[in-house]
């Protein structure tokens, strides 16, 4: 989208949400139609606003999504855990900003909800202890399924009440494509033979986590997809993240393991090949992705059939697996 589209679109949106105010989050547990529908007021503007919002997805598609939305803290930006958070969603036209839906949102800590703790202790070879943080329990995203029906520039609307009462609006443009550049459900996933443990001297060097684990190397991706069992993949960076919503994803994805030992193959690939210059590795240009983490969960037949972009937790991924595990 061009500065000026961009612009044009911000500016529908400012005006279309600054003249409908806002109504107390709460109400919708789905997805509604919200056209011609006028709304309460009784929320500061989002010039007043305590918060602002930044969208975590890097791919937003027509068709079904799992939208995501990372609210922050204006003055301190941080993030705002726990609140209640109603999307509005807007086609954005020209100068129009066309109300489409709107639906509750659920606030995810991947942290928290897996009950890790904040830091672990490790031994070092030479026998000193250090101390490894996880991401702090209330850091996390509010998500909701929606489906976009058309390409283009849409917003959203986020009404929120934080726990210690303040309460504001915040609004934010975004992108929606007309097909997917990641691997998508209902898709093959691609065959790739990523390093495992057997192509390196140390296992540092394709797993950028404090404790690396060699079980989440030790298949290639086009290995675990032709054993006939469900899969999960994740990419991610665990020692070079550096947005304000990362999670422990390596994590949570160890925790889930002994829950489908020996019926469920899961995998982490490593973003970079090269720590130090931060280049891309082989696997992750395959898949075309362009942000972490990425979760793909892959049925026996090795086609995708969930896909989870940016913070996901435990609960999310073990619904995904149940429907292929029995």
């Amino acid at each position: 989208m061009t500065a000026d589209r961009t612009r044009a679109a911000l500016a529908a949106l400012a005006l279309l949400l600054g003249a409908c105010g806002g109504a107390k989050p709460g109400g919708t547990s789905s997805e509604s139609n919200a056209s011609g529908r006028a709304a309460a007021t009784g929320t500061p503007s989002e010039a007043t606003s305590p918060f602002r919002a930044v969208v975590v997805a890097s791919e937003l598609v027509v068709g079904r999504n799992r939208f995501a939305l990372g609210v922050l803290d204006r003055a301190t930006n941080t993030p705002i855990p726990d609140a209640a958070v109603h999307f509005r969603f807007f086609l954005l036209q020209g100068n129009q900003a066309l109300p489409k839906f709107e639906v509750d949102a659920a606030f995810r800590a991947p942290a928290r909800d897996a009950g890790l703790a904040p830091s672990v202790q490790h031994r070092h070879p030479d026998g000193s202890l250090h101390l490894h943080a996880n991401a702090e329990a209330n850091i996390g995203v509010y998500t909701a399924p929606v489906t976009f029906d058309t390409a283009g520039s849409w917003g959203v609307q986020a009404l929120v009440q934080a726990p210690d009462g303040r309460q504001g609006a915040v609004a934010v443009a975004f992108q929606v494509a007309a097909q997917p550049t990641a691997p998508a459900p209902g898709q093959p996933a691609p065959r790739s033979r990523q390093p495992t443990v057997r192509d390196v001297s140390d296992i540092s060097q394709i797993d950028s986590s404090a404790e690396p684990d060699p079980r989440l190397h030790d298949l290639t991706i086009a290995d675990a997809i032709a054993s006939g069992k469900p899969t999960v993949v994740l990419f991610a960076t665990p020692g070079y993240c550096s947005s304000q919503f990362c999670g422990p994803s390596v994590e949570i994805l160890k925790k889930l393991m002994p829950k489908y030992a020996g019926r469920v193959n899961f995998l982490h690939v490593e973003v970079y090949k090269d720590f130090t210059k931060l280049t891309p590795s082989d696997t992750f240009t395959e898949w075309r992705l362009r942000s972490e983490p990425w979760f793909f969960v892959i049925d026996g037949q090795g086609i995708i059939t969930d896909r989870f972009d940016g913070p996901t937790t435990l609960a999310e991924l073990d619904a995904a697996l149940a429907k292929l595990v029995p």
